[in-house]
């Protein structure tokens, strides 16, 4: 039996997960959903910024952010960042700070 990513997962912390998920698959990826979507992100984990990225000819484009200031790079090669890291491992990279 494989080990989950997420051992002893809070039950609010899942709930919000699935919530955040059945709104992702309902929905499309209309810029207003994709907002919102962010925004629910952001406010599950009480984050200061969260950015969803799309990948277009070789490079990761910003598609919806939340949070006060914009992101820094909202365009970038695929083969830079911790994004390019986690697109060439395959599995996602945690990080505590950035």
């Amino acid at each position: 039996m494989r080990e989950s990513a997420f051992p002893r997962m809070k039950e609010t912390t899942c709930k919000k997960l699935q919530e955040i998920g059945a709104f992702a698959l309902a929905g499309g990826c209309t810029r207003k959903r994709m907002k919102q979507l962010v925004e629910m992100i952001r406010a599950a984990r009480d984050y200061r910024w969260v950015g969803v990225y799309k990948i277009i000819k070789h490079e990761f484009v910003i598609v919806s952010e939340s949070g006060e200031e914009p992101a820094t790079y909202p365009r970038f090669p695929i083969s830079q960042g911790l994004c390019g890291a986690a697109l060439e491992s395959g599995p996602p990279v945690i990080v505590g700070d950035v």
